[in-house]
């Protein structure tokens, strides 16, 4: 069985119109910086859109991760107690940071960890953003701008979410981000009109854009 274009962004509106689909502007957490992965063969398609957030209701700076596709493990994407994932954001236990609060609340400058590593940062080395004036997300930005790479996942972890059988084929760190909160689907969007193009036809040339990327926290920081 093939795929078209049309059946990529037929499951992203789906997934849009149900809140499944990320907003860079969601009301419950910042983010920070994103990636997006798409993945294909000749019967199978996935993308995979990864954020780096300040979100202190979930534990502090966390990875959320959000995949489509007709090819994904489902029964593994789906958090606990879930009967069955939907093509959105699935259940990552395999964060590349850990964190933690002080005693007033806020996020600790000590016990960071990231994949292991133990971090002690220097607070006058931190510098505050007024666009979201808390320090989590001062401490984020921060580490986002020394540690990007090592935040985001590595070609073997996004094997445990897209079957090895699919290649990578377009890796993107800027692109145009809908705007799904305001209504804006995916299939309205120039950026994911050609990556569709790309993942059904093995085309990297079809990705094209005309316009420019948005694929930054100042642009979103303002919640609705």
């Amino acid at each position: 069985m093939t795929y078209r274009h049309c059946d990529i962004l037929n499951q992203l509106d789906q997934s849009a119109e149900q809140f499944r689909f990320p907003g860079f502007n969601n009301v419950n957490y910042h983010l920070g910086t994103a990636r997006l992965n798409g993945f294909r063969n000749s019967h199978q398609w996935a993308i995979l859109i990864e954020e780096i957030c300040w979100w202190p209701a979930s534990g502090g700076i966390v990875q959320n991760l959000s995949a489509f596709g007709n090819g994904l493990r489902a029964k593994e994407l789906a958090f606990p107690g879930q009967s069955a994932w939907q093509p959105g954001m699935i259940y990552w236990p395999h964060s590349s940071i850990k964190c933690s609060f002080d005693d007033s609340g806020e996020l600790s400058y000590r016990n960071l960890q990231i994949r292991g590593q133990s971090l002690d940062l220097d607070p006058g080395e931190v510098t505050e953003q007024p666009e979201v004036p808390e320090r989590g997300f001062a401490i984020m930005v921060h580490l986002i701008e020394s540690f990007r790479e090592k935040l985001l996942c590595t070609a073997e972890e996004l094997r445990l979410v897209v079957p090895r059988e699919l290649d990578l084929l377009v890796q993107l760190d800027q692109w145009l981000h809908p705007d799904v909160y305001l209504g804006e689907l995916p299939s309205q969007n120039e950026s994911f009109r050609n990556l569709a193009e790309v993942l059904a036809s093995g085309d990297v040339s079809c990705y094209r854009p005309s316009t420019r990327p948005n694929v930054d926290w100042r642009l979103w920081a303002e919640r609705p």
